[in-house]
C-alpha cells in the first residue's frame, strides 16, 4: 500500500480547502435531494448549447433526463469534489463507479466516470481535486486499476487524465450513444502503481515549493577571474642601417 495514499486517507482526502467527500444525504454538507443539484450543475455546464456535460459524462446510459440520472447516481457511492469557502462546501465536480470487478476477498478494478462543473474549468484546483477523487476510489475500494471511456474526439479529457498516468488501451465499438447512434468508446486505464508514483511526486514537489532550501555560505563559491598571460609584444624590427659616415660615427646606445 502507498504511504502517500494512506496519508491522504488519514487527512480525509483533503488538501487545504479542497476535499473529496462521499455523498450521504444524512450528513452535512449534503441533504435529501442533493443528487438533483448535481444533475442541474451538469446541465448548466455547457459551452454554447446542449445538455451540458450530461452526454459526455453518461454517454446515453442512463438517458440524460433528471429522473434517470438521479436514480442512477442513487444506486452508486458518489464522491463529490469541492472547495470549502467560508465554511460552505462549493461543488466543483464528482466521480462515481460505473461497474466494479471483484469482491472484498479478491483483487478489484473499476470502470468509473467523472465530471467537473463549468466554474472550475481550467482552474489550478482541478488537477488536485481529480487526484483526491482518484485517491478516494483507489484507497476506499482497494483497487488495482481504474478504467474509463470517452468519445474519440474528446481530446480535452484525454489531455487532462493522462497526467495522472492513464494510458489508452483500445476502443469498444458500438459502445455509447451520440445523436441516437452507437459510436465507439476509447478505453483508458490507470494502474495503481502509476498513480501512486504521480501522487508521491506531486507531494514532493509541493513540499519543496513550500520549503525552499537556502544555499549555505560554504556552498557559495565566489567566481574567480581567469588571468590570461598575454605574450610579450614582439620587438620592433631594427631600423635600416644608415650609410657609414666615417666622419661622424656615434656609439650605438645613442641611436
Amino acid at each position: 500500500m502507498s504511504v502517500a495514499l494512506e496519508g491522504l486517507q488519514e487527512d480525509g482526502y483533503r488538501i487545504g480547502d479542497l476535499q473529496a467527500l462521499r455523498y450521504d444525504r444524512n450528513v452535512q454538507p449534503f441533504f435529501d435531494g442533493y443528487l438533483g443539484k448535481l444533475y442541474n450543475l451538469c446541465a448548466a455546464s455547457k459551452r454554447r448549447s446542449g445538455d451540458g456535460i450530461l452526454t459526455a459524462l453518461f454517454g446515453g446510459n442512463p438517458p440524460s433526463n433528471f429522473d434517470a440520472i438521479v436514480g442512477y447516481l442513487a444506486q452508486r457511492p458518489v464522491v463529490v469534489l469541492g472547495e470549502w469557502k467560508d465554511g460552505t462546501f462549493v461543488e466543483a465536480g464528482f466521480c462515481f463507479p460505473i461497474i466494479t470487478c471483484g469482491t472484498s476477498d479478491t483483487e478489484r478494478s473499476m470502470f468509473a466516470g467523472y465530471g467537473f462543473f463549468k466554474p472550475y474549468w481550467g482552474t489550478p484546483e482541478l488537477p488536485v481535486l481529480a487526484m483526491l477523487g482518484l485517491s478516494y476510489l483507489f484507497q476506499e475500494f482497494d483497487l488495482k486499476a481504474i478504467h474509463g471511456t470517452r468519445y474519440r474526439d474528446n481530446v480535452l479529457t484525454w489531455n487532462f487524465t493522462k497526467q495522472f498516468g492513464f494510458k489508452e488501451i483500445g476502443e469498444i465499438p458500438h459502445y455509447q450513444l451520440r445523436n441516437g447512434k452507437l459510436v465507439s468508446g476509447v478505453v483508458t486505464s490507470l494502474d495503481r502503481g502509476d498513480f501512486e508514483r504521480y501522487v508521491e511526486n506531486w507531494l514532493v514537489e509541493q513540499y519543496r515549493a513550500a520549503n525552499p532550501v537556502e544555499p549555505s555560505a560554504e556552498s557559495v563559491v565566489a567566481p574567480t577571474a581567469t588571468i590570461l598571460e598575454m605574450p610579450a609584444p614582439a620587438p620592433p624590427p631594427p631600423a635600416p642601417a644608415a650609410p657609414v659616415d666615417f666622419e661622424a660615427q656615434l656609439p650605438l646606445s645613442w641611436l
